[in-house]
């Protein structure tokens, strides 16, 4: 089999490297990109599960790993976590630098891989309300004091701070309600009340919010990662996703099985359509008490380990910036 990888993210790189790994033809195909750090706008952010799950394909933690916290700050509490901070530019490196920046070659493959995240470049057009999306801006700052990460609601989404070692950090919000001029206001009001000693960059774009969008193959493209809607909706986690998504690919092209594809991916994150559900009734001022367990599994995939607790008193947030 020849496959054609199209986009050179986590997800585009982590499969190029597996098929690689497996002696199975590919080609991975890539574009440059407007911003300082030459990638898509990303938190840095991840868990210590997806660490591991990147290590054991042979990345090497030690080359991109900018620091570790054991909490994150959430409206003001504490909560336990096993999180990690990276240097994301030099985790692409680190799994891949096979990058083909021309035109894809697609007509002579046997199988073309959507990994274009926002972009859906190859795959089918979606029904709007399927297509949920969240406008992001962020700025990496220096600061002359240690910085803790940190997430705070707003409507429609939060405000984050993503440390980047000791005094650096990504400052950034996101909503899928508010306008795109009023997150970018809240974003610089957190800035400027940090006190940054320098802005080192700024970026803003789109990420998808979806939840696992059907069908996943249709002829002979097939998506994974953010292309196939797989961030997780309730705090926008979108790495170890994407390169589950990827691993799981690679095992159904490998035992030649992609029609497979679509049911392993629900199996493994279906769950993900219970938390775009509770984002939709979030933007209705609603967040039944129900659904705290769905929160519960959301958050501990992300890294993080709430309590009860901590459960209600991320709920009374939620509700309180939705109303």
């Amino acid at each position: 089999m020849h496959v054609a990888i199209v986009g050179d993210g986590v997800g585009g790189r982590t499969l190029y490297r597996i098929l690689k790994t497996l002696e199975i033809e590919a080609d991975l195909y890539g574009r440059k990109r407007h911003t300082k750090c030459k990638i898509r706008p990303c938190g840095y952010g991840t868990s210590a599960s997806c660490i591991y799950l990147l290590e054991g394909l042979g990345v090497s933690p030690d080359k991109y790993i900018l620091r570790y916290d054991d909490y994150i700050i959430m409206d003001g509490r504490k909560i336990k976590g096993d999180l990690y901070w990276i240097d994301k530019p030099q985790l692409l490196r680190t799994i891949s630098t096979s990058i083909q920046y021309d035109k894809p070659r697609l007509d002579n493959c046997d199988l073309v891989v959507d990994a274009t995240g926002i972009d859906r470049a190859y795959s089918p057009q979606i029904a709007k309300f399927d297509d949920k999306q969240v406008i992001c801006y962020q700025h990496r700052i220096i600061l002359n004091e240690h910085v803790a990460p940190a997430f705070d609601t707003i409507r429609g989404g939060y405000l984050w701070t993503i440390p980047l070692g000791e005094k650096e950090a990504h400052i950034g919000g996101g909503s899928s309600v508010l306008e795109s001029g009023s997150v970018e206001q809240l974003v610089l009001r957190r800035v400027q009340e940090m006190k940054p000693s320098k802005i080192i960059c700024s970026c803003c774009e789109p990420i998808r919010v979806s939840g696992p969008i059907l069908p996943l193959v249709s002829g002979k493209v097939v998506t994974i990662g953010e292309a196939a809607g797989l961030v997780v909706p309730f705090g926008g986690a979108g790495i170890q996703t994407t390169v589950e998504s990827a691993v799981i690919l690679a095992n159904t092209i490998n035992k030649n099985n992609i029609k497979g594809y679509d049911k392993v991916i629900m199996k493994r994150f279906g769950w993900l359509v219970n938390t775009r559900k509770i984002i939709d009734r979030l933007e209705k001022g609603q967040l039944p008490f129900f659904s705290l367990g769905t929160s519960y599994w959301a958050l501990r995939y992300q890294g993080l380990k709430p309590t009860l607790m901590d459960l209600l008193h991320i709920r009374k947030s939620l509700v309180n910036a939705n109303k």
